[in-house]
């Protein structure tokens, strides 16, 4: 076996890892070199290529079909390749609609597909590897001047004010702790997707913006069907409540705070001030595509507070989607429960205890409760930061 029938079948070998048969063309096109290969040697012929796929020494561990070749055995991935090229193109129209928004993001100089996608070799659960060229020059000249290294400093790639260096590994530390937090939401949303009316399941707050601590709880945003809220925000409470997750009392470590309901006919978010653009921004989607595309639509307003807001593609790993079953299921129960006359009778024993409720009178509380929206904070933390954060302004002197 010569130099250039190690080169050919290393690169088959390769390939074949990866579940991906080459063709003729592609095994020419990706030809990997050999260490005991010569600098300068001359460029190798596609007939070159195909007298040795098609030699004897070849037909001890190759075989070929429909123009691909592969490890002896291993025919059933001509059928799988065939496939994923199909399911990749389709994945690359995706793309392509998402970069068209993408492309009035600020500083970006090129989007490429990367990974399994580009290899047009992808499954139906694969995500979309992105590869962004992004101009930050100008930003990270204006981080590191001399005006701006009166009050920051720089550590591990992060920027923060002088003398709160603590706060890179409390950073660290708490990512860690959120991405646990957000594995725990998955596992409980694929048993609340079964919840009749419920079209849209996201996680807000310190989670989102992954910035727990070990006992903070898992605010979600749940979207119900129009018309159905009192009825929906019911059965989903029951829900998490039998499944030992709802926050109440003292129970409050990594329990679904339940706290913001809203139909899907009202998706424009109520409190429209930098609080809320950051909260928004970071919000982090389980369940519920379609809607959450048109709450992005509904909420545009945020890019008056923030340069970059631009939809984005939430990692198809960590989407929760509707089974066969679990349509079956809410389709039925929506069903026997979609009646007005019990819309109205949830509406008055909720409406009620939410007047008797001492925390709706409560100074300083935001509470809402209507049929678009039932909106529960007690003690909304808004002011507390945009106070502080004009404090640090003004002593900075940049307001």
């Amino acid at each position: 076996m010569d130099i250039l029938d190690k080169q050919i079948f290393s690169t088959i070998v390769y390939y074949d890892t990866l579940e991906y048969p080459l063709t003729l063309l592609e095994t020419w096109k990706y030809l990997m070199r050999h260490l005991e290969e010569k600098n300068g040697e001359k460029k190798i012929s596609l007939g070159k290529i195909f007298e040795r796929l098609n030699s004897k020494e070849a037909n001890f561990f190759l075989e070929n079909y429909q123009g691909f070749y592969f490890l002896k055995g291993r025919n059933n991935l001509v059928a799988q390749r065939i496939a994923r090229e199909k399911i990749s193109q389709r994945k690359i129209q995706l793309v392509k609609k998402l970069v068209s928004k993408l492309k009035f993001s600020p500083f970006v100089r090129m989007i490429a597909i990367t990974g399994r996608v580009a290899m047009k070799n992808s499954t139906p659960k694969s995500d979309l590897d992105l590869m962004v060229v992004i101009e930050l020059g100008k930003i990270f000249e204006r981080l590191n001047s001399k005006e701006a290294n009166f009050f920051l400093e720089n550590y591990q790639g992060f920027y923060f004010l002088k003398g709160r260096n603590n706060l890179v590994a409390q950073r660290i530390a708490r990512e860690k702790i959120s991405q646990r937090k957000i594995q725990l939401v998955k596992k409980l949303v694929s048993k609340l997707k079964f919840s009749p009316f419920v079209r849209m399941i996201a996680i807000t707050g310190r989670v989102a913006m992954k910035n727990s601590t070990p006992k903070s709880d898992l605010d979600l945003m749940v979207v119900i069907e129009k018309g159905k809220i009192f009825t929906g925000r019911f059965f989903f409470t029951v829900l998490v409540h039998l499944l030992g997750k709802r926050r109440y009392g003292k129970k409050i470590r990594n329990r679904a705070c339940l706290n913001y309901f809203i139909t899907n006919d009202s998706l424009e978010v109520i409190y429209k001030d930098i609080f809320s653009s950051s909260e928004y921004f970071f919000i982090l989607p389980i369940f519920g595509k379609k809607t959450f595309q048109k709450f992005y639509e509904k909420n545009r307003w945020i890019e008056k507070y923030r340069t970059h807001y631009y939809f984005f593609q939430v990692l198809e790993s960590l989407w929760i989607t509707d089974s066969f079953f679990s349509r079956y299921f809410k389709k039925t129960a929506e069903f026997f429960f979609g009646f007005d006359w019990l819309e109205k009778k949830m509406k008055n024993i909720q409406m009620q205890k939410i007047k008797k409720n001492p925390k709706t009178y409560q100074k300083g509380s935001a509470v809402i409760a209507n049929e678009k929206m039932l909106v529960f904070l007690p003690q909304p933390q808004g002011p507390k930061i945009y106070e502080l954060y004009e404090k640090n302004k003004k002593r900075l002197n940049i307001s």
